[in-house]
């Protein structure tokens, strides 16, 4: 199951834009850069803005940020497929969405999500805006860390740059966010996976000094009953 987030920005329509629908909208992870604008950003491409809803270097660095949230909560040294690799975004830019309605673009962030098969292992999240329509939905895979509610508090936080126009913005602190969040999450069972020795070492000192002493205390009695088996019959 996915859940989806939704928000309106404001009301907005023009006569003859493009609308755009899961059907006629370019799929950058299929190699479509040039009708996405990204046709100058290293590979993997993870943002599409056919509009140009935000500038050449905003979208770059919107990507290299999308990037870095699956890379920072990846567990390289898993044995499980699934916990080795990171979660994946993407950002869906457009001015309008056919319908222009919540339906008509929950829809279509739904069936991008699953069309694209934007991660594998089901943790994957797109965030789908219309600019022109004044709405903004993030539709998340099930096995996504970030429960619906999370992704809704932290849209919420970015409500004010995102009714001001600051898209940009806006959604960078939304990665931030997430990729706070998400690290924080992997981070403590990376940590004892990648120093599985170190973690044994934090015991308490009282405790590693309890076995130290059972061996000391355990000698002493053997030493000295083979001394008194020996010499005792002297000391009588």
């Amino acid at each position: 199951m996915r859940t989806t987030i939704f928000f309106t920005l404001f009301v907005g329509f023009v006569i003859g834009q493009q609308a755009w629908d899961a059907y006629n909208y370019p799929n950058p992870i299929k190699g479509q850069f040039m009708e996405c604008h990204v046709e100058t950003l290293p590979s993997p491409v993870r943002i599409c803005d056919p509009d140009q809803v935000l500038m050449e270097n905003e979208r770059q660095i919107l990507n290299e940020k999308l990037l870095e949230i699956e890379r920072s909560s990846a567990q390289p040294l898993s044995s499980n497929y699934c916990t080795k690799h990171g979660i994946s975004g993407v950002i869906v830019l457009a001015k309008y969405v056919g319908g222009g309605t919540s339906q008509s673009i929950q829809n279509m962030a739904n069936q991008l999500l699953r069309t694209w098969k934007v991660d594998m292992c089901q943790k994957g999240f797109l965030i789908l805006m219309a600019t022109g329509n004044g709405k903004f939905w993030a539709s998340r895979d099930y096995s996504l860390p970030l429960s619906g509610n999370e992704l809704a508090n932290i849209f919420n936080t970015q409500r004010n740059n995102f009714h001001s126009g600051q898209y940009y913005q806006g959604l960078f602190n939304v990665l931030q966010q997430i990729e706070d969040r998400t690290r924080q999450r992997s981070g403590f069972s990376t940590q004892i996976q990648s120093q599985p020795f170190e973690w044994s070492n934090n015991l308490p000192i009282p405790a590693q000094f309890s076995g130290s002493a059972t061996v000391h205390v355990t000698n002493f009695i053997l030493y000295s009953t083979i001394f008194m088996f020996i010499f005792g019959h002297f000391l009588l």
